[in-house]
């Protein structure tokens, strides 16, 4: 049948049309079938034509919520009011706590606040059993009075290893427990192990997760690197006869651990060259004394590069005493000064750079000028990984000289500027550093390098004196010569001389 008042075909069972609405049958009685009207042809506008679509579309949506819509009985007859009441009684050493209240079917989350000097020993609950010893605490609402727990606590300090960027998790714990220790490693290192330096052992292999501290102390990160092993030797006979004592050796410029040794009088260790702090510290009778000693091991260096340019694979080697790496380290006077002075860094008639050039020269004869630009430009990419002035030596700004930088293999955006201005210089090219400072760099300041060649297809380039100097991105391991990184256009050029 159809529906009288709008003229939709509706089953003969209903009695209420479901497009509009109406009373299709009378109570008690059938309602008879009448066909649709039909009004002859009008004109209409595109106006009319939207109101009439929107209610066909408002009607279309009644009809499909009218038939689709989910039966809610259901849902409302298993719905679940469960309340679960969350009780905290701080007990000794807290000062106070977060998370009691009234929950549903949920997780909680409860934490605590520990008295300074004293570490957070768990969460207890009314019989003494202990449900956590983590200082958050996440667990499946239940009716439940808690009791967080202080006690007496060790400290631990973390110490980072060379090729470790950042750790954390020191802090006051219970002694003998497990805590929470996370490491980030600078590119190119893997993670070998949590190193307790009061057991004289790595007490776990795990990047992240739970470590266990013993009674304290100081636990370092370690890296994967080699770089001190060696076969040179590291004598020191302290003054003070020490019964019971502990050895620290570190890096002496960055401070990186390298190795502790336990209860020897004399230290006698094998190690790589280089330059270290070493402290001793242990009972001399009675009393509890420290020396502070400062070694430099000598002897060659053997530093390998393996860089890829067009598919293709090349490798370096250079050999370098340490004393000589040393000498460039120990010119700590004007590493930061005003950026007119960055040319007198750019150190390219020393041994080590005219013998890199001369290798770099030979490795690309056939190349065209643009080619060999970045092929050097690849090496210097490839063998060097960046790093903040701040993570080397805790400085904002510190300026490496080329051979630094090649040695450390690594250094920020003016280091390896530096670097590849040195390379190209030594070999003939007219080179320039480009600097990025002023009010319109204040956070985002940067540094690259230019190269004078004749034509780079689509190359951004600055001009000085009739030459072109096409810019060259040094902490990129992908742009090559005349890529300018976005947000870099004013740009302050310095020849190299």
């Amino acid at each position: 049948m159809f529906c009288s008042h709008c003229g939709k075909e509706v089953d003969d069972s209903f009695s209420f049309c479901p497009g509009c609405g109406s009373r299709i049958k009378p109570i008690g009685g059938t309602a008879a079938a009448v066909p649709p009207a039909v009004d002859p042809p009008k004109p209409r506008s595109s106006a009319g034509n939207t109101v009439i679509a929107v209610v066909i579309l408002i009607a279309a949506l009644i009809t499909a919520y009218v038939f689709i819509a989910p039966d809610l009985s259901e849902d409302w007859d298993t719905w679940d009011d469960t309340e679960y009441t969350v009780m905290i009684v701080n007990g000794e050493h807290i000062i106070s706590s977060s998370g009691a209240g009234v929950y549903g079917n949920e997780k909680v989350t409860v934490k605590a606040v520990v008295e300074n000097g004293y570490a957070f020993d768990g969460w207890y609950d009314e019989n003494g059993k202990r449900l956590s010893s983590d200082i958050t605490y996440r667990f499946d609402a239940k009716d439940i009075t808690l009791y967080p727990k202080g006690g007496t606590g060790v400290s631990v300090t973390l110490e980072m290893g060379l090729g470790v960027e950042t750790v954390t998790g020191d802090g006051m714990y219970a002694p003998g427990s497990s805590q929470y220790f996370d490491v980030s490693l600078l590119t190119g290192y893997g993670f070998k192990g949590w190193y307790s330096i009061d057991e004289g052992r790595i007490v776990s292999t795990k990047a992240s997760g739970p470590v266990p501290i013993g009674n304290g102390g100081t636990i370092v990160a370690l890296s994967d690197t080699d770089r001190y092993e060696g076969d040179e030797t590291l004598y020191i006979s302290p003054k003070n006869a020490y019964s019971q004592c502990t050895w620290i050796v570190t890096d002496y410029y960055t401070g990186n651990f390298v190795a502790s040794v336990n209860d020897v009088s004399d230290l006698y260790m094998s190690i790589a060259p280089g330059k270290y702090s070493v402290t001793v510290s242990g009972d001399v009778g009675t009393t509890t004394k420290s020396e502070n000693f400062t070694e430099l091991v000598d002897g060659e260096i053997k530093n390998e590069y393996s860089w890829k340019f067009k598919g293709k694979t090349y490798g370096a080697v250079w050999t370098v005493t340490y004393s000589m790496i040393d000498s460039i380290y120990s010119k700590t006077s004007n590493r930061h000064p005003s950026t007119s002075y960055i040319t007198n860094y750019v150190q390219y008639q020393t041994d080590t750079m005219e013998e890199l050039a001369k290798f770099l020269a030979d490795e690309s004869i056939g190349m065209s000028e643009v080619d060999r630009a970045d092929f050097v430009l690849a090496f210097v990419q490839q063998v060097t990984a960046y790093e903040l002035d701040e993570r080397y030596n805790g400085k904002t700004e510190y300026w490496k000289y080329p051979e630094e930088t090649l040695f450390d293999r690594r250094g920020d955006c003016e280091d390896t500027s530096i670097l590849y201005c040195a390379i190209m210089k030594a070999m003939g090219y007219d080179i320039a550093m480009i600097l990025f400072t002023g009010e319109e760099y204040v956070n985002n300041g940067h540094a690259g390098a230019g190269v004078a060649l004749s034509y780079v297809a689509g190359g951004i380039y600055y001009e000085v004196k009739g030459k072109n100097y096409y810019f060259c991105e040094t902490t990129s391991d992908t742009m090559r010569v005349g890529d300018l990184p976005e947000d870099y256009n004013e740009g302050k050029i310095y020849v190299i001389k």
